[in-house]
């Protein structure tokens, strides 16, 4: 009887274990977030003499004193083109929901039905219709490794955006010579973004501000987030 009740004992004592483990780690894989949207905007600007460089390289095209000229398409003014260069704004939304999230594609002037599809256990990525129940298992989504990069936490640089307190990470590529400069919030915790994913920041902070750029060209994005509306797991 007394082996019986040890046994018991210890089985009991595995098994609570065992349970905290899946706990935990569901908790590290899906987050604290159950669902909701966060609102980007996402600029895209390229150097005036790079855009220029890009469109009189073509064969179709040369230059003129002022302009260039595209064979069987008329003219194009250089100071159009410098305007053009500084790039036009536009909208990026992450849905989130208990299973996957999903970022439509933005056109004009709304969100289309269609999008990339994420799922939350296993991170694998889609092109898709919002509302297709069809699960295809395509593109794994790449978290890269903290051994790419150099990475650097500056928490006494501090800002808030939409109410969350945010600190500044810089992560520079040791390869490619990318760079990466953003704001990120302790209080979201996902294991995916749809902007920039390293192992070190994605599983412990969401970025809210992203500036990127390749150091040998000044050419850079930034995504600022402009609307958060989430809804916390109970």
């Amino acid at each position: 009887m007394f082996l019986f009740f040890a046994f018991l004992q210890s089985f009991m004592k595995k098994l609570i274990l065992l349970i905290i483990f899946i706990v935990f780690s569901a908790c590290k894989i899906a987050g604290n977030i159950e669902s909701g949207k966060i609102l980007y905007s996402k600029l895209y600007i390229t150097p005036e003499e790079e855009f220029i460089e890009k469109f009189i390289s073509m064969d179709n095209v040369s230059l003129k004193k002022d302009s260039i000229e595209i064979v069987n398409d008329g003219k194009i003014s250089l100071d159009y083109l410098r305007r053009k260069a500084q790039g036009d704004t536009i909208k990026m939304a992450f849905e989130i929901y208990p299973k996957y999230f999903f970022t439509p594609v933005y056109l004009t002037d709304k969100f289309s039905n269609n999008g990339y599809k994420t799922t939350r256990d296993s991170l694998y990525s889609y092109f898709t219709n919002r509302n297709s129940k069809n699960e295809r298992k395509i593109n794994k989504v790449e978290i890269f490794k903290n051994k790419e990069y150099k990475i650097d936490f500056l928490r006494d640089q501090r800002k808030i955006i939409k109410g969350y307190e945010c600190f500044k990470i810089v992560a520079f590529h040791k390869e490619n010579n990318r760079y990466y400069e953003m704001f990120v919030t302790e209080k979201i915790k996902l294991n995916y973004n749809p902007v920039i994913n390293i192992e070190l920041v994605t599983d412990r902070f969401f970025p809210l501000q992203v500036f990127m750029r390749n150091t040998n060209n000044s050419t850079y994005a930034k995504y600022e987030v402009y609307s958060i509306d989430i809804e916390r797991r109970k």
